[in-house]
């Protein structure tokens, strides 16, 4: 299964770019209580933005990350396009 990053693509993506497989992520799916999963892996997770500015917001972020990003299952009702993690480019 598919996750739509719904928070947290900066975070995921610095994840991707020190080599790590997974990050924590909290999973929202409609009409069930929010689930936590220490270790997500990137290879599951799609990003609403294709590229990602590499600024001082981004080099703060240091892996392995502690707050869990947020996604939900891809194809939820009002999702916006999405391109896989691991073809997020940064700029």
């Amino acid at each position: 299964m598919k996750f739509f990053i719904q928070s947290g693509v900066r975070r995921a993506l610095a994840c991707r770019e020190a080599g790590r497989k997974t990050v924590p992520a909290v999973v929202y799916r409609p009409g069930q209580p929010p689930t936590f999963h220490r270790r997500m892996s990137l290879a599951k997770l799609c990003s609403p933005k294709a590229t990602v500015e590499r600024d001082a917001r981004f080099l703060r972020i240091v892996p392995p990350v502690d707050e869990p990003i947020e996604v939900e299952p891809l194809g939820e009702r009002g999702q916006p396009r999405s391109v896989p993690l691991s073809k997020v480019r940064l700029v």
